[in-house]
């Protein structure tokens, strides 16, 4: 898995990373601050988007934006690197990521979701079955013309019923 350029020029939009500075604030504190993209490809692989740091101390996320409002938070359970050749890959969801915590973020609607990365995972290994069972696959091809992805899509409050307490679900009034 490489670095891939689109991330960063999405990511670090100003109104993306004003609305990622909002979340982060009033899910941590307000001397909560985040770092640029980490570009390390063998930091990426192991979950590792951004440091963020709070009064106390650090941890590791894993961060997602969307810019489409869905009802559900999307599980990727397989990642493909070539349209052409349909090489597959495991998605995040399926690998043994080391951030401490996974963000989810809808830009349009202001909502942001933090969950510690142990707990979606044990969540995920715990209800796989059932969720493919009851929630279609759905393909996304994320804008991009060389990838795509399969994705699991678990409403909230599932994952809610899940997780537990854990599970932080952040609505900020999105800058404009």
């Amino acid at each position: 898995m490489s670095w891939r350029s689109d991330d960063e020029r999405v990511n670090s939009s100003p109104s993306i990373n004003a609305f990622w500075e909002d979340a982060y604030r009033k899910a941590f504190g307000s001397g909560t601050t985040r770092s640029g993209l980490i570009r390390s490809a063998k930091r990426q692989v192991k979950g590792h988007d951004r440091t963020v740091k709070t009064g106390e101390g650090s941890f590791t996320v894993e961060e997602k934006i969307r810019h489409i409002v869905y009802p559900d938070d999307l599980l990727i359970e397989t990642h493909h690197e070539s349209k052409i050749d349909k090489s597959e890959t495991p998605g995040w969801i399926q690998k043994p990521l080391t951030c401490d915590i996974f963000a989810c973020g809808w830009y349009l609607s202001g909502h942001a979701l933090f969950v510690p990365w142990v707990d979606l995972r044990r969540a995920w290994i715990l209800n796989e079955s059932a969720w493919k069972k009851k929630y279609p696959k759905k393909w996304s091809d994320n804008n991009n013309p060389d990838y795509w992805t399969c994705n699991i899509p678990v409403p909230e409050d599932v994952l809610r019923e899940a997780i537990g307490p854990r599970l932080k679900i952040i609505r900020i009034t999105v800058r404009s």
